[in-house]
């Protein structure tokens, strides 16, 4: 018996083996997609807090600025926004 004819008595099918490598190869490229898009949407998420962060800077500084026309606040003020 060659060693081919002894592989496919204990493995199996040429088919079943390369159906189970597809399936295992599909489960993996599944996993790695799940983390891919848990990724993608905590970083989107920490963006959408840092525009809002940023825009709230924006609104102090501009509020500090006005303040700071009208005689209302020190330079200091309008430095630190």
């Amino acid at each position: 018996m060659t060693s081919f004819a002894t592989c496919l008595k204990t493995c199996g099918s040429g088919f079943e083996i390369l159906t189970t490598i597809r399936e295992a190869g599909t489960r993996l490229f599944s996993r790695d997609y799940q983390r891919a898009v848990t990724t993608v949407q905590a970083l989107s998420s920490e963006i959408d807090t840092v525009n809002d962060q940023v825009t709230a800077e924006k609104d102090d500084l501009k509020l500090s600025q006005l303040r700071y026309e009208g005689s209302e606040a020190l330079a200091l003020e309008v430095v630190t926004a």
